[in-house]
């Protein structure tokens, strides 16, 4: 578990980093949008939802989401993918694959 929490954290770090560089942020406005549409899916327990937003400390969390959601959308849009075969798996004289 320790390798996968470690790749875990280089990966939101090489996020937040490509988004410092980029200038990926989020407005006021578009933090508030992000608060009433989580609100209205929560139905009855929108005006809970509003409370928790309303302290600094989840805001900026959801700020912090909205950034790396941005900067994600961002790296797709300029991905060059290729598309490749896999490589045929191998059989030894045993019949095993490798």
């Amino acid at each position: 578990m320790e390798a996968r929490a470690t790749r875990q954290v280089q990966a939101t770090l090489l996020i937040e980093k490509i988004s410092q560089l980029e200038k990926i942020e989020v407005s006021d406005k578009e933090l508030q949008d992000r608060i009433e549409h989580l609100a209205r899916a929560a139905g009855e327990r929108g005006k809970t939802v509003r409370d928790i937003y309303s302290r600094p400390d989840p805001r900026e969390e959801l700020r912090a989401q909205i950034v790396s959601d941005y900067t994600l959308g961002f790296l797709l849009e300029r991905a060059m993918v290729k598309e490749v075969d896999p490589p045929a798996a191998k059989v030894d004289e045993k019949g095993k694959k490798s």
